[in-house]
């Protein structure tokens, strides 16, 4: 079953204004305890929560009827993963202040996170009832309409959570989830898409983007597939966007799990298995890089770069002569190719015919190219 990501709705009502909100808030607190408050604040900054927990305690010492104090050291707790102890700071908060919003609403997030889908949507509405402004009440109660079996009920919630908070990734994720319950394909696909283009590594969205392009073709749905396919192509270059970044970072292993995702979508796009084959060189794996240039060749068999490329891997595993065949046909195609030249000079010293290699070699040199151009990394990742 998929699943519907909690999407840390105390942190969403929280994370930026809540210790400026305890501090300017309605209820007296202690000057003293003002003091270990702004101290917390500094630790949170850190994220040093241990310190910032210790300090909310001596806070909530001084002042112990500051509902919002509860609230903030509660969600300190939550970041510390210590539920139980949130849960209870909650149940006080709301027990000094039966009309705070926040505390309904974080309370609710944990409900939701201890599966208690009843409880999550009871506290919801309470968040919302005491504060109809709060988007991650909405979130937290339409997803608990989800597992309850009321997705079509569950959209209506995250529509009004997106109005309050329309750069949301985890409410289109959520809606999108929901639309699929109820048959929406396309609705689904075009919140998944939404949700990948405010988050590049939401993986959930793309996973389950997929699925349901995948279940429309499966089931024969032929006219919802058709239509499919659009959104199968924005996808696409949301799995590309992702892999350049990856790519860009060094994280060779995340862009090439992105790139053979989107080859499976488009498997006739050449650029993918070239864009692959790049990545497998740069980590040293040049058969692999081999093979996906190959398959590259194969869809596209007059591009000179891709066999260029190829014969640069070749050369690496010793295939001297499969590489001379190909920049043969390079330099068939390009005359003035200096750098196929100097790379076919090299595959003939391999293959021990240094008469020939020498005369490749200074043709190179006299178009401008030397040895420091030998170098697959020389070529941009994204190149037509």
């Amino acid at each position: 079953m998929k699943k519907i990501l909690f999407a840390a709705a105390f942190f969403v009502l929280f994370a930026a204004n809540v210790y400026c909100d305890a501090l300017h808030s309605h209820e007296e607190i202690d000057s003293a305890a003002l003091v270990y408050v702004d101290t917390a604040n500094k630790f949170v900054a850190a994220e040093n929560y241990s310190e910032a927990l210790a300090n909310f305690d001596k806070a909530v010492k001084i002042s112990s009827g500051s509902s919002d104090l509860y609230v903030v050291r509660a969600y300190v707790k939550a970041i510390l993963e210590d539920y139980g102890g949130a849960l209870a700071d909650y149940d006080h908060a709301i027990k000094l202040n039966k009309k705070n919003a926040g505390a309904y609403a974080n309370r609710a997030a944990i409900k939701y996170m201890a599966q208690d889908y009843k409880g999550a949507a009871q506290d919801s509405e309470k968040a919302i009832k005491y504060d109809p402004y709060i988007a991650a009440a909405y979130l937290t109660r339409g997803n608990s309409k989800i597992y309850t079996g009321k997705a079509k009920s569950a959209i209506k919630d995250f529509n009004k959570a997106l109005k309050l908070d329309p750069f949301n990734a985890n409410i289109y994720f959520s809606r999108g989830y929901a639309q699929e319950l109820s048959g929406h394909a396309e609705r689904a696909i075009d919140d998944y898409l939404a949700s990948v283009d405010l988050d590049p590594d939401f993986t959930e969205a793309y996973e389950n983007c997929e699925s349901v392009i995948k279940k429309l073709k499966k089931n024969g749905l032929e006219k919802k597939y058709d239509k499919a396919e659009n959104y199968a192509f924005k996808a696409a270059k949301s799995y590309l966007t992702r892999a350049g970044i990856r790519y860009k970072m060094n994280n060779y292993d995340g862009a090439l799990n992105d790139l053979k995702k989107l080859a499976e979508l488009n498997p006739e796009d050449y650029k993918i298995y070239r864009y692959i084959a790049v990545i497998e060189y740069n980590m040293g794996n040049f058969a692999a890089s081999v093979e996906s240039f190959t398959k590259a060749v194969n869809l596209n068999p007059d591009n000179p770069q891709l066999l260029f490329c190829r014969a640069i891997a070749k050369n690496k595993i010793n295939d001297h002569e499969g590489a001379k065949k190909d920049l043969d046909k390079v330099i068939k195609m390009q005359p003035g190719n200096g750098k196929a030249y100097l790379v076919r000079g090299l595959a003939k010293e391999g293959l021990k015919d240094y008469k020939s290699a020498r005369r490749d070699l200074n043709k190179a040199a006299s178009l401008g190219i030397n040895f420091g151009y030998a170098n697959i990394n020389e070529i941009p990742f994204f190149v037509d």
